[in-house]
């Protein structure tokens, strides 16, 4: 057996004690011992040449698969105990020399749990991934100074959470996970709140609805509440309520706003369409009644024609400031075509044009096939503005282009056949047409028409009824023709006011003004440009029964009855049929009555009557206040009876004897004796001073003066010498 080491020195005692002298153990080839027994002060040294610091000093590494300390283990400050880990001063880390790949799952110190706490029942646990405490404490996220607490990724909170300070959210906060969980804010807002996706997330939810919102301002595409309260400074009337339905839709009404969209719903003003055709579709497809469409102030170019189905009114916020015009694609269409019982208000149309070939560019006609079963189309406070399409300095209106849009055409042969003819109607009310050179509103086929307050400028025909072909009524006829009312309306400029051409065109025009008809483009007011002849037309049995009055002034009862005020002349010109159907024309005035019947005439007490002039209660008296006060009989009088005051001239003959001769008599031929009533008398002549009156000459076979007579050719004396 080989020898492997020895043991030098002073021998050692029985079970290796060593007395007094330290004992090493090394290599020979090291001068540092594996192992050093400090005997005098009971040390041990592992790899350490001098005395060791503690009862085992190892300067290096330990490394052991297993240590158990039954009581206190201490690393210089450290102390591991039973009862914990405590360090008299510095931190505790906890590090490992592994580097942890990027991605990998595992921490470099890795715990199964971990706690804090300075008692067994108030302490914080640290266990897989929670963090939770095991009593009824809170859980404070404290950090020093200005430090904040941050989540780098998602945070969720099941249960209640308390801040007294600022909770700041760069991610995804999330509050609850259901029903039951609640959510306080005790706090203030200070900041806005903005989704992170528009139109996704709601604020509250049916049957979960907030109970009041109070706001400055809301901007939002859709608004659906049960109520609104809009508060403010106003004091409510009693029994009145601050509660106003904003968030419900109207119902059955339509809104359109130039700040709209046709992707909204278009039931409340909040969420308007952009277009009044959007509006006119979803009307359409609507099966809750009548529906009307709401138009705010702006300009709409819109694809025409837009067809307004049954029972929708289409009211503009008004006249003047709602602009319907068509897209430029579609200038020559028509632009409201009308169904049974619709209406049209409070808009103006502009900017189209007629196409003669298609007969198109109207704004207002019927719908094709249409079937008017309740009530006729009404259109109210409406004013449409044309031009032609070729204008001038001298035609700014483009009147002698002729293709201008023009106003409207009623024509009934476009309807259903089961349009009854009474039906077949269309309704105007205050609209103004203003059409340059052509037709401003044209009827024919078997209509109806009221035109009420209503005016048309520049053209060519303000009012033009005609038969037509006809149209096929339900029984199966087939009826022409145009029945138009119109009552106080106007016709100005233009070529032609009211026309009428056919058996079957009836027009009543009452209160019609008919100004400067004839002038065609001009508005300089110039009388001379206007022709009276074209202010109502009737052609080919046409009747128009009218009431007028035109630029001067001058009132007409249709083509018989004129009062000329700037002459101060009135005449009728009716015809022996005309008269014959009338009972009587009384003119009344100061308590005064004349009465024209077709057989007399009763002026005050005179009753002209066959061929007589005849007083009914007084004398006859005839006097003249006209240029020398003469009464002139210009033909033979017969006078069974004269009996004169004042001066007869005769300048026929005077073929009955009078009894009584005036004061002054000049006769050009007698056959009878003039004997004055009263002796030496009156004269025959005058020689007034200054108004000598004498016969040019006397011719007579004899003259008796006094005692003196004159016979051929002597004189004698009937008493003496």
């Amino acid at each position: 057996m080989a020898q492997v080491g020895r043991i030098s020195g002073p021998l050692l005692k029985a079970n290796l004690e060593r007395q007094g002298i330290d004992l090493a153990f090394k290599n020979v080839s090291s001068s540092t011992p594996v192992l050093f027994l400090d005997v005098n002060n009971n040390r041990i040294g592992v790899n350490y040449t001098g005395t060791p610091l503690s009862e085992l000093y190892v300067p290096t590494k330990i490394n052991t698969t297993s240590a158990v300390i039954d009581n206190t283990a201490q690393f210089q400050n450290w102390t591991i105990s039973p009862n914990g880990i405590s360090i008299s001063s510095g931190d505790i880390n906890l590090i490992t020399d592994n580097t942890v790949p990027s991605g990998s799952p595992m921490p470099p110190v890795r715990l199964t749990g971990f706690g804090t706490g300075t008692t067994s029942e108030q302490f914080l646990a640290i266990r897989d991934n929670n963090i939770g405490s095991v009593d009824n404490s809170d859980i404070v996220l404290d950090p020093a100074g200005t430090g904040t607490v941050e989540f780098p990724t998602s945070l969720n909170v099941d249960g209640n959470m308390f801040a007294t300070g600022n909770i700041r959210a760069d991610g995804n906060l999330t509050l609850g996970s259901g029903a039951e969980d609640d959510i306080v804010l005790g706090g203030e807002l200070v900041v806005d709140l903005i989704p992170d996706a528009t139109n996704t997330y709601k604020i509250g939810a049916p049957g979960q609805q907030f109970d009041e919102f109070f706001g400055n301002e809301v901007t939002m595409a859709f608004l659906n509440g049960v109520a609104i309260k809009a508060s403010g400074s106003r004091t409510p009337q009693p029994g009145s309520s601050t509660v106003q339905n904003l968030g419900l839709d109207i119902g059955n009404t339509f809104f359109v706003a130039q700040n709209g969209d046709d992707t909204d719903a278009g039931f409340h003003p909040a969420g308007p369409f952009r277009s009044i055709k959007r509006a006119i579709d979803a009307a359409d497809s609507s099966t809750q009644g009548p529906v009307t469409i709401r138009v705010s102030a702006g300009s709409y170019e819109e694809i025409t024609p837009l067809v307004v189905p049954s029972h929708v009114t289409i009211i503009g916020e008004d006249m003047r400031n709602t602009i319907v015009r068509p897209e430029s694609a579609y200038q020559s269409n028509d632009i409201f075509l009308l169904e049974d019982n619709t209406t049209i208000m409070n808009l103006t149309v502009q900017d189209f044009y007629y196409d003669s070939g298609n007969d198109t560019g109207y704004a207002f006609r019927f719908n094709s096939q249409a079937k008017i079963a309740t009530r006729s189309p009404y259109i109210q406070n409406v004013t449409v503005i044309t031009k032609g399409t070729t204008t001038s300095a001298s035609d700014p209106r483009g009147f002698a282009s002729g293709d201008a849009g023009k106003g409207a055409i009623v024509d009934g042969a476009v309807l259903d056949v089961e349009t009854d003819a009474n039906q077949a109607s269309m309704l105007f009310h205050s609209v103004t047409f203003i059409t340059p050179g052509v037709d401003a509103l044209t009827c024919k086929n078997g209509v109806r028409v009221e035109w009420l307050n209503c005016f048309t400028y520049f053209a060519n025909i303000g009012i033009n009824c005609q038969n037509g072909t006809g149209r096929t009524t339900p029984d199966s006829a087939t009826k022409t023709g145009v029945e138009l009312r119109s009552i106080a309306s106007a016709c100005v400029y233009g070529n032609t006011g009211i026309r009428g051409d056919g058996n079957n065109v009836l027009i009543y025009a009452i209160n019609h003004n008919l100004a400067y008809i004839g002038t065609g483009k001009f508005v300089d007011n110039d009388p001379s440009r206007a022709d009276q002849t074209q202010e109502v037309v009737k052609a080919n049995s046409a009747q128009v029964y009218f009431t007028s009055q035109d630029h001067t002034g001058d009132f007409r009862v249709g083509d018989q009855f004129f009062i000329d005020l700037e002459n101060g002349t009135t005449s009728l010109d009716i015809t022996q049929a005309e008269f014959d159907n009338l009972n009587s024309l009384q003119i009344t005035t100061s308590g005064s009555t004349t009465e024209i019947t077709p057989t007399s005439i009763n002026v005050g007490d005179f009753l002209l009557s066959g061929n007589k002039i005849q007083t009914l209660s007084s004398q006859f008296d005839l006097n003249s206040f006209g240029t020398g006060n003469e009464i002139k009989f210009l033909s033979n009088v017969n006078i069974p009876s004269l009996n004169l005051s004042g001066d007869l001239i005769i300048n026929g003959d005077l073929t009955h004897e009078l009894g009584q001769i005036p004061n002054s008599t000049t006769v050009d031929s007698s056959t009878k004796n003039l004997i004055p009533s009263q002796d030496t008398t009156f004269n025959l002549g005058s020689d007034d001073f200054f108004s000598k009156k004498y016969f040019f000459s006397t011719h007579t076979s004899e003259l008796n003066v006094n005692n003196i007579r004159f016979i051929d050719n002597k004189i004698t004396t009937t008493v003496s010498n």
